[in-house]
């Protein structure tokens, strides 16, 4: 029997978490999108992303349901790098990116990890008064790497040659 704290995902909340990331993969493809736009969109995307990872880590699911979360999380990661390219100010989307790093870190998603800790360059070269927080949460995540035993996610931190 399971115990009081495990959920399980049922259909229609999976449902709604893909519906929405759908969504936001279409507003992300407007070409004619502000600043504020792209990072209330970013925001969205990375909120999509912690409900899933809550899912996932919390739930009882059947092996398809798992597999379509992980492919899930993989898009939402991959529109969410697309908009950090184009070039997004957002404060709380560094905190969401170490959140979700840290949950890949420690769930060994290496490739994930690696994808989250890449998205910190294009938000931080094009955003200079995000640079000193980044800076300070890529430290702690190429600490959290290092001590885990995670080299390549170490070394893409930038803190591989202390």
């Amino acid at each position: 029997m399971a115990e009081e704290s495990t959920r399980i995902v049922h259909g229609p909340t999976f449902k709604n978490l893909l519906d929405n990331v759908t969504k936001l993969e279409k507003q992300t493809q407007k070409k004619d999108l502000s600043s504020d736009e792209k990072s209330v969109l970013a925001q969205d995307l990375l909120s999509c992303l912690l409900d899933a990872l809550d899912m996932q880590s919390e739930a009882v699911m059947s092996q398809s349901v798992k597999e379509q979360m992980s492919l899930t999380i993989e898009r939402i990661v991959r529109r969410f790098k697309l908009l950090a390219e184009q070039g997004i100010a957002c404060e709380a989307c560094l905190e969401k990116l170490k959140n979700s790093c840290i949950y890949f870190m420690r769930a060994k998603h290496e490739i994930l990890a690696k994808e989250i800790v890449a998205v910190f360059q294009p938000v931080l070269v094009t955003n200079s008064h995000l640079r000193a927080e980044g800076i300070r949460k890529l430290g702690m995540l190429g600490c959290l790497a290092m001590k885990d035993g995670l080299p390549q996610i170490y070394d893409r931190t930038g803190t591989g040659a202390l």
